[in-house]
């Protein structure tokens, strides 16, 4: 989608024994940016999911509604120094970021 506009996340569950697929369920709305990157053990991206360790998530969130009251004027920089903005409207956002260490990889 566009960075611009905001999206649902959405996932939905499948019985991989019997096949079903459930519906489509929200998990988070008006999410503007999503990121994911793959570290290695030593903190380095990685393409090669063997080689993975760490998973690093950035989301930048928009509310539905601008706020006339407020003057957004950001720009929100990921921790691997990719720039999301400069927003200079009404709409108030937050930008959260973190790392999850996967299990049982590589052992």
């Amino acid at each position: 989608p566009d960075a611009g506009q905001p999206v649902a996340l959405r996932r939905r569950t499948v019985d991989v024994v019997g096949g079903s697929v459930g519906p489509w369920q929200p998990i988070a709305e008006g999410i503007q940016r999503i990121e994911f990157r793959y570290l290695d053990e030593d903190g380095n991206v990685t393409a090669t999911p063997a080689d993975t360790r760490t998973v690093e998530i950035n989301i930048l969130a928009r509310a539905e509604f601008p706020d006339e009251k407020f003057n957004q004027n950001q720009t929100f920089t990921t921790p691997n120094g990719d720039d999301w903005g400069t927003y200079t409207d009404n709409f108030r956002r937050r930008f959260v970021s973190t790392r999850i260490q996967t299990r049982n990889i590589g052992l």
